[in-house]
């Protein structure tokens, strides 16, 4: 699990740079930048990027939210605030855990909102929703231009471009200081679209009842908290595939794979088909 880890945040790295020259620069910059781009997930511009999204739900139903792991810029951004705060807690001497909570139906009604803005043409829902968008909109002070092509087709200027950038970015790392991966699960529309797949996935992660001591150590690092230590199960529908409860496991007792597990020792389980 460790090694998927690596991979994870090297991929991670490598789109999270390949989007920032892509929008800073230009996508012609580099062919990694132009991939990058061309590899994310718009509802909004559906009818251009139909392809990668195909793409994308094809994975997600093999694998989870691998797209939330390691190629969403605002999932790589999160990770990267939560990182930066957790070692500012450290050089202060308090330890930042994580923990389960129970599921809301809020990211599911976001996206239903935000599905029927898109119909009915409101382009401001996608631009503060989307987490192509909202990457623009935090990398706009830097680059104002950028908000030509976004909030200038929606009749507002650079400067309220600038605004919706900082607010985006000082309210992500609140909530990515707090709650992890809060905005993936609860909020992002894409992530709720993909977490309807994600829950049924043929591979996906599981935790071995015999293996599990219930330290809880999975559960402290979990960003996306999903996973429920005391029921030794994981919420396949909001895990993004970041693989740190597995990394983390002294017992290596999370395990990436196919089949459901049963419940506990086999004496356990003829006890409970006798009963």
């Amino acid at each position: 699990m460790k090694q998927l880890r690596a991979i994870r945040i090297l991929m991670a790295t490598l789109f999270a740079l390949a989007i920032a020259a892509c929008l800073l620069i230009g996508p012609q910059i580099h062919p990694m930048a132009r991939a990058a781009w061309k590899s994310q997930i718009i509802l909004s511009a559906l009818a251009a990027t139909s392809g990668a999204a195909f793409v994308w739900l094809l994975l997600t139903f093999l694998f989870g939210r691998i797209y939330c792991a390691g190629v969403c810029p605002i999932g790589s951004l999160s990770d990267g605030f939560s990182a930066l705060f957790r070692k500012i807690d450290r050089k202060m001497g308090r330890k930042r855990v994580y923990s389960y909570r129970e599921p809301t139906r809020l990211q599911l009604n976001i996206l239903l909102v935000y599905l029927v803005c898109i119909v009915l043409g409101i382009g401001l829902v996608p631009l503060l929703l989307e987490p192509w968008n909202i990457t623009r909109n935090i990398l706009t002070p830097i680059r104002p231009d950028l908000a030509d092509s976004t909030w200038g087709r929606l009749g507002f200027g650079a400067v309220i471009g600038i605004v919706a950038g900082v607010v985006s970015a000082v309210l992500l790392a609140a909530v990515s200081a707090r709650r992890g991966r809060f905005f993936c699960t609860s909020v992002c529309p894409v992530g709720g679209a993909l977490s309807l797949i994600g829950s049924r996935s043929v591979i996906h992660l599981e935790i071995d009842r015999d293996a599990c001591d219930v330290c809880g150590i999975c559960e402290e690092v979990c960003p996306a908290e999903c996973v429920k230590v005391l029921d030794r199960t994981i919420d396949n529908s909001r895990c993004v595939r970041c693989f740190e409860c597995g990394a983390a496991c002294p017992r290596e007792a999370i395990h990436y794979q196919m089949n459901r597990n049963m419940p506990l020792t086999p004496l356990f389980r003829r006890a409970k088909q006798r009963t």
